[in-house]
């Protein structure tokens, strides 16, 4: 039973054998059987977490660098694994992640930097899937568009990975206003240098900066009343930004879903002293 339950961390333990950690990890796991029982689940996920970083070393320290899409299928199954064993606990610690995307006339690279989203919360898991849905993961589309139809795009597109199963929120013009509107007259004389004129009759291509600023605004009002505890994340991606890695390899570049940006960064804001 335990061994048809750890597939691809048995496939990485016989490709290095000469791993001795590895190896020691394989063996824990397979000691504690599956599903471990309450106490060892805990030891189970940090064995997991310590036998992928061994396994991402390995992989991109493989002389020829040729890593094909059957070895990075084989590392995305292994965070499939892991999170089969975090959903054994009563609830998930870790944080939640706001993806904000501004975007300004850019339908085809706000669907093409969803679509890339969507590909690595299917292939990682991060957070688990209930009912279909990725419950760590959210999206907030800040709009800055001025052309009517890339902005019914822009919705459009938005509606359609909420239905893919990531939360996803679209804050268009009228929502950055009402947020604006939440300001004091005095506050709003004071941050108009970071934030624009409210009252502009032009309210649309702003600039990234401006338009980061006032989704700043949308976020605090996202986390007041956060339901994870505090332990959410709020991470910007430009549209033309993809949730791949480029390497260069002997037919060319790769592009590949080779890293689980989110289980990386909940493991870094979880275990060292970051402020930001």
């Amino acid at each position: 039973m335990a061994k048809s339950a750890f597939i691809a961390l048995r496939y990485f333990s016989d490709r290095y054998g000469g791993n001795a950690a590895l190896q020691k990890i394989e063996k824990d796991l397979l000691a504690r059987g599956w599903p471990p029982i309450t106490k060892d689940i805990d030891d189970s996920i940090q064995s997991y977490n310590d036998a992928i970083r061994l396994i991402d070393d390995e992989i991109w320290s493989e002389e020829p660098l040729e890593p094909d899409a059957s070895l990075i299928e084989k590392f995305q199954q292994l965070y499939r694994e892991l999170e089969q064993l975090i959903s054994l606990k009563e609830r998930d610690p870790r944080h939640r992640f706001i993806i904000t995307i501004p975007v300004a006339d850019r339908p085809q690279h706000l669907q093409l930097c969803l679509d890339s989203l969507l590909i690595i919360c299917q292939r990682f898991n991060y957070g688990g899937c209930v009912d279909g849905r990725f419950p760590k993961v959210m999206v907030l589309v800040a709009d800055d568009s001025k052309n009517e139809a890339n902005i019914a795009r822009h919705r459009e597109i938005a509606l359609q990975f909420d239905a893919a199963g990531i939360e996803t929120r679209y804050f268009g013009i009228d929502e950055q206003r009402q947020q604006l509107g939440y300001l004091s007259d005095t506050e709003r004389s004071a941050l108009q240098g970071i934030l624009g004129a409210v009252d502009s009759t032009i309210f649309y291509h702003k600039g990234a900066s401006i338009m980061r600023n006032i989704a700043y605004l949308k976020l605090r009002e996202m986390i007041r009343d956060d339901s994870n505890n505090g332990q959410t994340l709020c991470y910007f991606i430009d549209s033309d930004q993809e949730f791949r890695v480029k390497i260069q390899s002997k037919d060319g570049e790769q592009d590949l879903y080779a890293i689980s940006f989110f289980h990386a960064l909940d493991q870094i804001f979880t275990h060292e002293n970051i402020e930001i």
